[in-house]
């Protein structure tokens, strides 16, 4: 190897395989970030009240990435879950603001008994009333509902109303749910990225496998309005079967 100074001037690609079937279970080349910290517990033996032998045990390691471009995927690895999205038709929430009629068509069916109407106040958000479901022919304040079709009375005509539903997506949906009985899994991580020697101008990579690694569950996905969302994740480094936490290789 040469014994030359190197600097790297960005992140790298991430590669998640998972330890209990193999296979690579997602690719990222858009970190921003990768950081790797190794601590260990010390004790000090003291002389005549200053620090003479130090004791070193229960080296740890963690991995800390960035991403502000992702793959909904990479969820699944953070908060766990083996079955990860799940693609077909699911109930979600529907929101449509209207003008009262004696006929109403939603843009999705209805699911049964999920369907609320307010009035609304005149910034088009408050409630000013409920209006409420009926069974039979609906008189002032009332209507009835059947897949899209909603009716009201002749009298709630005009006014300015707020539907809210639940309603089945299409088939193209995608679902994943973070289940309180299923944990992160064991990951390989490879890390890999370019840096430049100083003398002579000339690039290498380099990777660091990490063989045993865990997300750990106390993560945050935060949405902030004006400023883009940075998925964060912070990674448990445990030992391999050759006590090894992670291999830094560089490839000229």
């Amino acid at each position: 190897m040469e014994n030359l100074n190197y600097a790297v001037g960005k992140a790298g690609s991430i590669t998640f395989r998972r330890n209990s079937v193999g296979g690579v279970e997602l690719y990222s080349p858009f970190a921003n970030k990768f950081d790797m910290s190794i601590t260990s517990d010390v004790d000090y033996a003291m002389a005549s009240g200053s620090r003479a032998v130090r004791f070193d045990s229960n080296k740890q390691g963690t991995i800390t990435l960035d991403f502000d471009v992702f793959e909904p995927k990479l969820l699944a690895i953070i908060f766990g879950g083996t079955d990860g999205f799940v693609d077909g038709a699911t109930s979600i929430f529907g929101r449509e603001v209207k003008t009262a009629s004696t006929a109403i068509t939603l843009a999705s069916p209805a699911i049964a008994d999920s369907v609320s109407i307010y009035e609304l106040e005149s910034d088009l958000i408050g409630h000013k009333a409920e209006i409420v479901e009926t069974t039979s022919t609906p008189t002032a304040g009332e209507f009835t509902v059947s897949g899209v079709d909603v009716v009201m009375h002749a009298d709630d005509v005009g006014k300015k109303i707020v539907i809210y539903y639940t309603k089945l997506s299409a088939i193209t949906a995608s679902k994943y749910s973070i289940n309180v009985s299923e944990f992160p899994e064991g990951y390989t991580v490879d890390f890999v990225t370019t840096m430049k020697a100083k003398a002579t101008g000339s690039l290498a990579n380099v990777n660091i496998i990490a063989r045993n690694a865990t997300p750990m569950t106390d993560s945050t996905l935060s949405f902030t309005e004006g400023s883009h969302t940075t998925l964060s994740v912070t990674l448990d480094l445990f030992p391999d079967a050759n006590l090894n936490m992670c291999e830094v290789i560089k490839v000229s």
